[in-house]
């Protein structure tokens, strides 16, 4: 079933058409304001938008009825906040979606600020261009169009001017990112490069010397691979043994379900066992499952958006401290009383 949503006929159309301006039945002028959005059944229910183009032919594009709200909301106000900094534009791209894109950076009837999405970061630090490649970076046959697209677009319209999408500091941490890598890969790299050189690797990647005791990796109530074996599930604590006694490479069997450990924490949300695979066992958020799809992807996908920014960045909330390590660290404190 499809689901239209008409637009104010401009003057000298017929009411009823898909230009800007006034209302056929009020007359009064509201640019870019719908007239009316006719709501399916289903959230997930394909809606029609109409456009012209800049040769003036009308062309459509559908996308889910929700995705529709948040559009017409971000057309109406542009100061529109987007959850996690994913905007339509992000949306267009993951989705392969042709037409939206041509709508949002070539339609004469599409809003300025919707250009500015181009550079908008969002919370797993990529721009809208980043979503046309796989986990692995590379773009795919099917979006190569779109990556170049959105590579010209990107270069008419730089990222200082963009406006309240600008974010000069998120900025400057993707081009590093860019250049140099993934933080979590740097941060592994680093961790065996500086094994002997007084050093130790903070959350950011970056090298501290010991004795300055400044911004170091907070290891504070971590899990014990005890404690991390006996919430794990069964299939997964042989593999875990084996890793727990050397490191991540330590196990290269075959996982349960094409799963790795680190996919069934994030996939559970279980930050606390996350945080002991990637900063004990230098487990690989980016390692893919049998579906193709990375740690951080699995958390994105059960709505764990925390934890898919911690697997993304590296850097994860101190623990509060388990019953166990309570009682043991005053049982010590008392001794230390007593001596």
């Amino acid at each position: 079933m499809l689901i239209e949503t008409s637009w104010g006929a401009k003057d000298g159309d017929e009411a009823g058409g898909f230009g800007r301006g006034s209302s056929p039945k009020s007359g009064n002028s509201s640019p870019k304001t719908p007239v009316r959005i006719h709501k399916g059944r289903k959230s997930q229910q394909p809606v029609a938008f109409a456009y012209r183009s800049p040769s003036g032919n009308l062309e459509s594009f559908e996308i889910n009825e929700h995705w529709m709200e948040l559009f017409v909301a971000a057309i109406a106000n542009p100061d529109v906040k987007w959850v996690s900094n994913y905007s339509i534009l992000h949306y267009a791209v993951t989705k392969s979606n042709q037409t939206l894109l041509d709508y949002i950076l070539e339609s004469p009837d599409s809003p300025p600020q919707f250009k500015h999405y181009l550079h908008l970061i969002d919370d797993f630090g990529k721009k809208p261009a980043d979503h046309a490649a796989n986990a692995k970076g590379r773009i795919s046959i099917s979006k190569e169009p779109m990556f170049l697209t959105l590579q010209k677009a990107m270069e008419r319209h730089p990222a200082p001017a963009c406006g309240a999408c600008y974010d000069a500091e998120k900025e400057a941490e993707y081009q590093d990112i860019k250049e140099n890598g993934p933080i979590h890969k740097r941060k592994s790299q680093q961790l065996s490069d500086s094994e002997n050189d007084g050093v130790v690797i903070d959350g950011s990647g970056r090298a501290v010397p010991i004795e300055t005791g400044a911004s170091q990796v907070d290891m504070t109530n971590i899990m014990t691979a005890y404690e991390v074996e006996t919430e794990i599930p069964a299939d997964y604590r042989k593999p875990f043994k084996t890793m727990s006694s050397g490191s991540w490479k330590s196990y290269a069997g075959k996982w349960p379900k094409d799963e790795n450990l680190l996919h069934w924490a994030a996939k559970m949300g279980r930050t606390e066992i996350c945080r002991y695979l990637v900063l004990v066992l230098n487990g690989d958020p980016q390692e893919e499952n049998g579906k193709g799809q990375s740690a951080i992807q699995v958390a994105k996908t059960k709505r764990h958006r925390d934890l898919a920014k911690c697997l993304h960045t590296g850097i994860f909330p101190t623990e509060a401290a388990s019953p166990r390590q309570k009682a043991s660290l005053r049982k010590e404190s008392l001794k230390k009383a007593g001596a």
